[in-house]
């Protein structure tokens, strides 16, 4: 790694940060400087959380640092295929340029690194730059990440961060490094979020905890529009059965009943009925005023006549 002749302030607090991540040796990521003469553009190479589809796999993408670093986020970016981001597509996590406002300028370079492969444990369907495949594509593109080589760097997942069997605990700096339990407990809550009423069709759900959202439609669209070919042709080979997707509120269908099932009352069948009841209740209440009138006419004649004779 060469490093930039310049300086400044924000120079040598990430090349100390990259320095540090280089002597910890992690098995769980990685950070490189793909790009000489651009401190503010990493690369970084994490392994899938533990108990998800993800666990198996090795995944690179782009931090694109802004000159402020570190008093604003960076840009995240996934360039391996994965099933739960997007690829070369800026994606909006709670550590990333999204969310200026829950930044924390003492976070650094292990903090995002950590928080990424948490956030690819906790589903945020909606969220830019979220996908929602199955778990068998996911675990696909999990056994063929390992020999994916990027396209900017030149460099393939296995040589960068190999893998060498189960990982190992986190280390003291990992478990003490600030704000990463803000980073997991802003995945749990996320996961507990429950629409209320009329968000479950709307995607309104998702925006409230502060992400842009996008409709199930939508989503479901940009997800077949970014599967590869090669994660189709893996999933969806010849004699195999089709993959389950995930079903989505209005695609559900009840179980067939053995009872045949009410026949639709037509349109406005029940307003007669209702408007007879009211038009008799009328007519019996017009009747009995009709008669008090009379009533009280007789009356006013007879007094006429009386003081008259």
């Amino acid at each position: 790694m060469t490093a930039p002749t310049a300086k400044t302030p924000n120079i040598r607090r990430v090349l100390k940060e990259i320095q540090e991540l280089e002597a910890d040796s992690s098995d769980r990521y990685a950070i490189t400087i793909p790009f000489e003469d651009d401190i503010f553009q990493l690369h970084f190479t994490i392994r899938g959380p533990s108990g998800t589809p993800y666990e198996a796999g090795v995944y690179h993408g782009r931090l694109v640092l802004p000159p402020q670093y570190p008093f604003k986020p960076p840009e995240i970016y996934f360039l391996t295929p994965n099933g739960r981001f997007e690829t070369k597509t800026k994606i909006c996590l709670s550590i990333s340029s999204f969310h200026e406002e829950t930044w924390n300028p003492s976070w650094g370079l292990r903090t995002m690194l950590l928080g990424i492969a948490s956030f690819m444990a906790f589903e945020s369907e909606g969220a830019i730059g979220s996908v929602r495949w199955t778990d068998d594509e996911r675990r696909n593109l999990a056994k063929v990440s390992h020999t994916w080589t990027c396209s900017e760097c030149g460099q393939a997942n296995e040589a960068i961060l190999p893998v060498c069997g189960e990982l190992r605990p986190l280390s003291d700096k990992d478990k003490g490094e600030p704000g990463l339990e803000f980073v997991y407990e802003r995945d749990r809550e996320k996961q507990q979020v429950q629409p209320r009423a009329g968000e479950a069709d709307s995607g309104l759900g998702d925006v409230r905890d502060g992400e842009s959202g996008t409709s199930a439609s939508e989503a479901e669209d940009r997800d077949a529009e970014n599967r590869p070919p090669s994660a189709r042709a893996a999933i969806e080979a010849p004699g195999s059965a089709p993959p389950n997707r995930i079903p989505s509120p209005s695609s559900s269908h009840q179980p067939p009943s053995s009872s045949p099932a009410p026949s639709a009352r037509p349109p406005g069948s029940a307003a007669p009925t209702t408007a007879a009841s009211q038009a008799h209740a009328h007519e019996q209440s017009q009747a009995k005023l009709d008669v008090m009138i009379v009533a009280v006419l007789f009356v006013i004649i007879a007094i006429l006549l009386r003081k008259i004779l």
